[in-house]
């Protein structure tokens, strides 16, 4: 018997240890390309949530005088900005936007449902994401 020689029961029996390799190494190239996408998704989400709270402090008007009392919320002026921003970053997908005003600072949260690659595997019917932020008012000063 020769140093390099396979006994005979061994025949063949690393074809299932490739294949359950390759397996594995698929699962997790899938696995962080849907990770990336959701990733991607969410700072393109915060991004745009960032840009309407920006948009939405428009929303503050100074009534008279100089001091912080003298500025009042106009609502529909942030509604209008907000709602223009948002068809703008977003077009026609399902966002819910949700408007608070904290004092001279406007709060927005933004959700929505993020399809990524791979989805039936991985999240079915998509991924819940939400991102919040606020901006003060422009003119208090």
């Amino acid at each position: 018997m020769t140093p390099f020689a396979t006994p005979t029961g061994d025949r063949g029996s690393t074809i299932p240890l490739m294949l359950g390799f390759f397996m594995v190494a698929g699962l997790l190239l899938t696995g962080g390309i849907t990770a990336s996408a959701a990733f991607l998704a969410q700072r393109d989400l915060q991004s745009a949530c960032d840009g309407a709270a920006i948009a939405g402090a428009s929303g503050f008007v100074r009534t008279t005088g100089e001091s912080t009392a003298d500025i009042a919320f106009d609502e529909t002026l942030a509604g209008n900005a907000i709602a223009q921003y948002a068809v703008d970053a977003w077009g026609t997908d399902a966002v819910d936007i949700q408007v608070d005003v904290d004092g001279t600072r406007v709060i927005v949260t933004c959700a929505r449902v993020v399809h990524v690659p791979f989805e039936a595997l991985f999240a079915p019917g998509g991924i819940n994401r939400t991102a919040t932020s606020s901006a003060d008012a422009p003119i208090i000063g």
